[in-house]
């Protein structure tokens, strides 16, 4: 039993020492790996948001163009100016059409299309201009 005692008295702590140390660098990494999933788990989250937003309003500029291409001149002899509104993905889509001459033979189109979503209210406003030559 004295055998026991007397090791144990010569022990300084050394070994304490190694594993607060060891405990001090697993609790920086493991931090530092937390804090950097977070950041990335949110960037995905705005990114997957942004191109949705995106991606519907390009749907409305996609519509106001299949309209164009449709329509048949008749007798008004260019297609009325026009807002259409409609949701997409959760996403309210507003459309606004506009018709300009530029001169006898060309005719240009202004698409305005503005995807908001409901919950935040952010938005993205996607335009495109189509010239029609007519004969």
């Amino acid at each position: 039993m004295k055998k026991i005692d007397r090791s144990l008295g010569r022990e300084t702590g050394q070994v304490l020492v190694a594993v607060m140390l060891f405990m001090l660098v697993g609790a920086v990494v493991i931090s530092a790996s937390l804090t950097l999933t977070a950041t990335t788990m949110m960037f995905g989250r705005a990114t997957k948001e942004y191109v949705n937003r995106f991606y519907s309003g390009d749907a409305g500029v996609e519509r106001g163009l299949w309209d164009i291409k449709a329509f048949d001149p008749g007798m008004l002899g260019h297609l009325p100016d026009s807002s259409e509104s409609f949701t997409l993905n959760g996403l309210q889509v507003v459309v606004l059409r506009t018709w300009e001459s530029v001169n006898a033979t060309a005719e240009k189109y202004t698409i305005n299309s503005t995807a908001t979503e409901n919950t935040t209210g952010r938005n993205i406003s996607v335009i495109k201009y189509y010239f029609k030559i007519t004969s």
